[in-house]
């Protein structure tokens, strides 16, 4: 679910020296340290340079992190502060997954100010469990699926079905509903 979020106010002072304009967001996810530890966690506020995350575990000063956050996908940095509530991160992307993240954060807060969240079911994000997607002629499609919910799914894939095609995901009917920047977006007909 996404909802804005009130910012931290030792991160508020900061906002001056900042290159890019964070938006105060709620997402949640899961982040893994450089020791390969997974925690839980939520956004405090995001943007294409970087964003604090609220966890009841810290990394340290420096340290590389992995995330992997509803609605963004996955993210990875280096830890630059603590405070209390958990830290911030500098995130280290390539320029064409910059602009990508860039687009999802211009996107997320336009959504969140526009409208409430139409979803049935809350999604729960797994980011790379691995399946195979087949389609009504019998192609497989390597993918990932990236959140999941009763009524559908957001699956990482590099080719895809058109929209509106009927296939299968981990042995579950379901049609292409539209497609995502990284793939597409099923409804589950079962």
């Amino acid at each position: 679910m996404t909802k804005l979020a009130s910012p931290a106010p030792e991160l508020q002072s900061e906002a001056d020296r900042r290159r890019h304009r964070r938006i105060d967001v709620t997402l949640r996810g899961r982040y893994m340290r450089a020791d390969h530890k997974e925690f839980p966690c939520e956004t405090l506020n995001i943007s294409a340079g970087g964003v604090a995350l609220q966890s009841a575990f810290s990394g340290a000063a420096g340290e590389r992190v992995v995330a992997y956050l509803e609605r963004i996908g996955r993210i990875e940095g280096r830890v630059v502060r603590s405070f209390d509530a958990g830290f911030a991160m500098e995130l280290s992307t390539p320029s064409l997954k910059h602009e990508k993240l860039n687009w999802r954060v211009a996107s997320l807060t336009q959504k969140a100010e526009r409208e409430p969240e139409r979803r049935r079911a809350e999604r729960v994000a797994y980011e790379q469990w691995r399946t195979i997607v087949v389609d009504g002629d019998g192609r497989q499609y390597a993918a990932a699926i990236v959140d999941l919910s009763p009524g559908g799914a957001a699956i990482r894939m590099d080719a895809a079905p058109p929209v509106g095609a009927e296939v299968t995901v981990s042995g579950r009917r379901a049609r292409v509903a539209r497609r995502t920047v990284d793939g597409v977006a099923v409804e589950f007909l079962d």
